[in-house]
């Protein structure tokens, strides 16, 4: 392969990775909502892309399953019932040992970091994919890996998270356990924090699953946003 191949071909990946990162972001910040199909025209017009470009583009999100298959174009995808569970399940697991790890290797000025993000949890009623706590909580742990394990979980399930940042029974519990959490890792007392971690998680599951169950409803929360 020639020099001239090398650089059509990275400009082509180059061009594809931004055409995937403007859809996800679509799909993340819910301009795509889970559920909706869309065509390959559509997509050509909202990414102002060519049909080549939109397609590589698609198939990396459904790598990462974020839209799946659909006649002329694709479908915003929306977990399972068992998909979610399962997350959840994994989501329970990274993140304990992430608070283990946490208590072990992050350093002081982590920790205030961390203090400062959760002083900013609730600001905003809708939530990225991942908070500037999380952020830094993945971050900062000492195992660079975790973030690029926990990410694409978060990104699969971020709609029931934003659902649940527009419930304040919800949020309100979600704080206080994140502030559980924070005083543990403040403590450094890593059986604390790990046990904070995976009453989050599960509390956050069963949020989840009863808003897949009810999916009318969830489907009307989500447009009123």
């Amino acid at each position: 392969m020639s020099a001239e191949d090398h650089t059509d071909t990275d400009s082509r990946k180059l061009l594809r990775d931004k055409v995937a990162d403007q859809l996800r972001a679509a799909i993340l910040d819910g301009t795509l909502l889970p559920g909706r199909r869309i065509t390959e025209v559509e997509l050509i017009e909202l990414t102002k892309s060519s049909r080549t470009s939109v397609r590589e583009a698609l198939r990396v999100l459904e790598a990462q399953r974020l839209v799946e298959p659909s006649v002329r174009g694709v479908q915003i995808s929306l977990p399972s019932m068992s998909e979610a569970r399962h997350i959840y399940e994994v989501r329970a697991v990274v993140e304990s040992y992430t608070a283990r790890l946490f208590c072990e290797r992050a350093l002081d000025d982590d920790m205030r970091d961390l203090r400062r993000a959760f002083e900013a949890i609730g600001r905003d009623s809708r939530s990225p994919v991942m908070t500037a706590f999380d952020e830094i909580f993945f971050t900062r742990c000492g195992n660079s890996a975790i973030k690029s394990v926990i990410e694409p979980l978060y990104a699969r399930i971020f709609v029931l998270r934003n659902l649940a940042s527009t419930s304040p029974a919800r949020r309100a519990a979600s704080k206080a356990e994140y502030y559980a959490l924070l005083e543990a890792l403040e403590d450094r007392n890593a059986d604390r924090a790990a046990a904070a971690v995976v009453k989050h998680v599960e509390a956050a599951r069963d949020f989840a699953l009863n808003a897949l169950m009810d999916h009318q409803d969830w489907r009307v929360e989500i447009k009123r946003r």
